[in-house]
């Protein structure tokens, strides 16, 4: 484990130190170790002799050649003596992982600057010269500490050409082509650094006179900044990693001093460790998802000056608790706690923050167009919301899991409510409107963007019974009135031409509908689990019936589809389990898979010669139905059900009857 060149005494030497206690080993003991180690050893080196790196609030990345190890590793000891924390590699095997590993511990904030070793071998090294690449591109600090302080004017010429002929003098005459070729590459290398964040130490000073010249380096620029007319901007950061930033009031750009006067949008996204941010008098705008992430920033405040937050500058900042703001700053509005700012339209108002532990009723503020994503979500304090006329949309998530919420109050000028806005609101229990028409016209993204799914419906503060749509209504949009299961009666006039998803969903009260022959399609589940409605004449204006439309509708007795529908959707009549006949007209072509599945009351369907195709397990169990007439011929039937397998699993029905004769139900058709 020791050097090939030492004695046999050293060797006896270096194992008794090997296997005295760590606590009897010194600096000096230490050097002297590593002073006496070979490199095909290094990685025997016990942790009490050459220490683990350090990754610290303030560390110095160590970039050099393997073979100096001994000149490095001895210096990193003394620095480490006098607390300077050093981050290196004990392996230093270049590879793939190695080069990601070495730009990652330098592209963070606690990376104070990179130390380069200035010996010829470190200087000939490609791993260190990417290393010096990356440390440029970065805009870290870069420390060379090497044989004389004259590098700072001589530079290559005193590593190379001097030393490199030194070098090559013991070898040869003359400096060889590869010394030449090591010449040009540090000269072009240093070309392509400048001298901007170089700093030149002595490898002859002492651990504390180096300690000194680091800490006098001034520290490097965190933050990125572009000009834009007569002043600055944050455009981003070098490091997700910050954790703490003071953004100046004047930043020089180019030679040119310039107020700073904007976060950019994204500026500090995803920075989640960032914890402080201090903010200049001179501020005036917060863009776009600036702060988007910032998981572990907890408070800000903002100056007099600032006119414009983005409604969605602070989205995703869980922690985030105090947003405190300037007494003189006549900008920023904050009512009932909620933080509201005048975006770039003067006649609108965006919500930028909303503190978490927000309790009782809110009125939001008059001006304000679109609740933001998650904008109040997980609120659990929150017993009521007023929301006024001059919101048009609801983001995603904007109520979720608001549990003490009881009461909302909508306002007529929304027109869309995104997904799993009011989600798990599991104390609501009233949502009070004021027009029925725009309410039934409104865009709901899924059950969870309406309040009503948990909660009953108020219109002009009686509770939704008996609703008659007006003629401006064109469509009853999704989910619209989807579980209000106060409604008995709804009519909708000759304006509307669809019935969309789910739009009576769940209305379990819900007896009679008239339907009027305006409407071209029902779509999916838009009566489904109607479970008092007991019958239903369709139009002949209608083409199509969604899957599940009238699924689970178990009152529903009598179904009347008219000769213009040419498709049954999957589930349509599936478990109407009191609907006892059905005759489907000759325009229908298709009936989808299980169309009337578990109709237990159904005992006799007529199936017309248009049918092309009926689905999978369309008529399984129904467990009443024996008799199946069809009206085409035995040829088209045995055609027909060659492709549909298993359409009369568990149905007790042994025959179908066409119209030249009759059929036995097969073992494909009964799905075995």
């Amino acid at each position: 484990m020791t050097d090939n060149n030492n004695t046999k005494d050293d060797r006896n030497k270096l194992s008794a130190v090997w296997n005295a206690a760590p606590s009897g080993i010194g600096l000096d003991d230490r050097i002297t170790i590593i002073e006496n180690w070979s490199y095909e050893a290094l990685k025997y080196l016990p942790p009490w002799i050459m220490p683990e790196a350090i990754e610290s609030d303030g560390y110095y990345f160590v970039a050099h050649s393997r073979e100096d190890f001994k000149i490095v590793y001895t210096d990193i000891l003394r620095l480490e003596s006098v607390g300077v924390d050093i981050w290196y590699d004990r392996a230093m095997e270049p590879s793939k992982d190695w080069r990601e590993l070495a730009k990652r511990m330098m592209n963070r904030q606690e990376c104070k600057g990179v130390i380069v070793y200035g010996t010829v071998n470190s200087m000939a090294s490609k791993p260190v010269q990417a290393e010096l690449l990356v440390a440029d591109e970065l805009g870290k600090n870069i420390i060379f500490i090497n044989h004389g302080e004259d590098l700072k004017t001589t530079a290559a010429k005193y590593l190379y050409e001097e030393a490199c002929k030194d070098k090559a003098a013991k070898e040869a005459e003359e400096t060889t082509k590869e010394d030449r070729k090591r010449v040009k590459a540090f000269k072009d290398l240093l070309t392509r650094i400048g001298n901007a964040n170089i700093t030149y130490i002595d490898l002859a000073h002492s651990a504390a006179r180096k300690k000194e010249q680091l800490d006098a380096i001034k520290p490097e620029e965190v933050l990125i900044y572009e000009s834009m007319f007569k002043s600055a901007s944050v455009v981003g950061v070098k490091y997700l990693g910050v954790k703490s930033v003071k953004i100046p009031e004047n930043v020089t750009i180019d030679g040119k001093e310039y107020n700073m006067i904007q976060i950019g949008a994204c500026a500090f996204a995803n920075c989640r460790a960032l914890e402080k941010i201090e903010l200049p008098e001179t501020l005036e705008q917060i863009g776009e998802h600036a702060f988007f992430g910032c998981a572990s920033l907890t408070k800000v405040h903002l100056g007099r000056n600032v006119w414009y937050v983005a409604e969605n500058a602070f989205e995703n900042c869980a922690k985030l608790e105090d947003v405190t703001i300037a007494d003189d700053n006549k900008y920023i509005i904050v009512e009932d706690r909620v933080c509201y700012s005048y975006q770039y339209d003067e006649d609108s108002l965006g919500i930028f923050f909303v503190p978490r532990d927000l309790e009782g009723d809110i009125a939001l503020l008059d001006g304000l167009k679109t609740i933001k994503r998650d904008a109040f979500s997980w609120r659990i304090g929150i017993t009521a919301v007023t929301i006024p006329d001059s919101v048009t949309s609801i983001g995603n998530y904007a109520f979720c899991n608001c549990t003490s919420l009881t009461s909302v109050t909508i306002g007529n000028g929304v027109t869309s409510i995104r997904d799993c806005a009011f989600m798990d609101c599991v104390s609501l229990e009233a949502v009070y409107i004021t027009d029925i028409g725009k309410w039934a016209a409104i865009s709901f993204d899924d059950a969870d963007a309406n309040p009503v799914f948990s909660a009953d419906l108020y219109l002009n503060g009686e509770l939704a019974t008996e609703l008659v749509i007006p003629e401006s209504v064109t469509r009853i949009g999704q989910y619209a009135f989807i579980d209000c299961i106060s409604l008995i009666s709804v009519t909708i006039p000759n304006t509307v031409t669809n019935i969309e998803n789910s739009a009576f969903c769940g209305c379990t009260a819900l007896t009679s509908i008239s339907i009027p022959d305006s409407v071209t399609s029902i779509e999916d589940s838009a009566f489904g689990y109607c479970t008092s409605l007991t019958s239903v004449t369709i139009p002949d204006s209608v083409t199509s019936i969604g899957s599940g439309a009238f699924r689970d509708c178990s009152s529903l007795i009598s179904v009347t589809i008219p000769n213009s529908v040419t498709s049954i959707g999957d589930y349509a009549f599936g478990y109407c389990t009191s609907l006892t006949s059905i005759t489907i007209p000759n325009s229908v072509t298709s009936i989808g898979d299980w169309a009337f599945r578990g109709c237990n009351s159904l005992t006799s369907v007529t199936i017309p010669n248009s049918v092309t195709s009926i689905g999978e397990n369309a008529f399984r169990f129904c467990r009443s139905l024996r008799h199946v007439t069809y009206s085409g011929t035995v040829r088209q039937w045995k055609k027909l059900t060659a492709k549909c397998p298993g359409w009369a699993a568990d149905c007790p029905c042994e025959v179908v009857k066409c119209k030249d004769g009759e059929v036995p139900l097969t073992a494909e058709d009964r799905g075995a």
